[in-house]
């Protein structure tokens, strides 16, 4: 809470969400709530570490080299709709 300069009322809500949404898991030892993250949350932050390293090594045109790998859902396709969904992102040599 104090590293992160945030007060307590809103370190509650993050912790909410973040468990609400799966990305963290409650427990309690010796009398206390902990939180650890999910196998979910895990996998976000590897993500997120991925494409963090790839916007930072290639400097401010990795942007533009990221593509990303759009489907159109069936569904929006027969409602004539503008939905899509990406599937994955990949890096352009």
């Amino acid at each position: 809470m104090k590293q992160a300069g945030i007060s307590y009322k809103l370190l509650k809500k993050y912790l909410e969400y973040l468990a609400g949404s799966g990305l963290i898991e409650t427990g309690i030892s010796r009398g206390r709530i902990s939180y650890r993250a999910s196998e979910k949350g895990r996998n976000f932050l590897r993500q997120y570490r991925i494409l963090q390293e790839m916007l930072l090594t290639d400097g401010q045109d990795s942007v533009a080299n990221l593509v990303c790998d759009v489907n159109h859902n069936a569904t929006a396709e027969h409602n004539h709709s503008s939905a899509h969904s990406v599937t994955e992102i990949v890096r352009r040599p």
